[in-house]
């Protein structure tokens, strides 16, 4: 598990201001194909959120109720709040992605915090 915000931030500057994450990256595709392609990545996580960002990502987006719908990887589950109270916008997955990779973002308004799991997020300047 990592927890340095730079690669978060670069990849999700629409989180806004973060105040810790914790995540993990997995590579999916591990060369076992006898065709030659480049790896996917996939990363998970939590960020902390500021109350302005909260505030900011809560008035934005049309949210509702959903439960995250991807197993969160074991060393991160603890990080993980189960009752957390979970809310799902498709427009907000939509402008974090740019439609150039999949992901999926679940915030917590309760818990001021975002729950992201993507593939292959491209980085972006913050």
């Amino acid at each position: 598990m990592r927890h340095e915000e730079k690669p978060i931030r670069e990849r999700f500057p629409q989180f806004g201001e973060i105040s810790g994450t914790s995540w993990v990256s997995d590579v999916l595709n591990d060369g076992g194909s006898g065709v030659p392609a480049p790896s996917d990545v996939r990363l998970t996580g939590v960020a902390s959120l500021s109350a302005a960002a909260l505030a900011e990502l809560s008035d934005a987006y049309a949210w509702k109720k959903a439960q995250p719908a991807f197993s969160v990887p074991k060393n991160l589950s603890p990080e993980v709040p189960k009752d957390a109270g979970w809310l799902s916008s498709a427009e907000f997955d939509a402008a974090v992605t740019g439609g150039e990779y999949t992901g999926t973002f679940y915030l917590s308004t309760d818990r001021g915090i975002v729950l992201f799991d993507a593939v292959n997020p491209v980085r972006r300047t913050p």
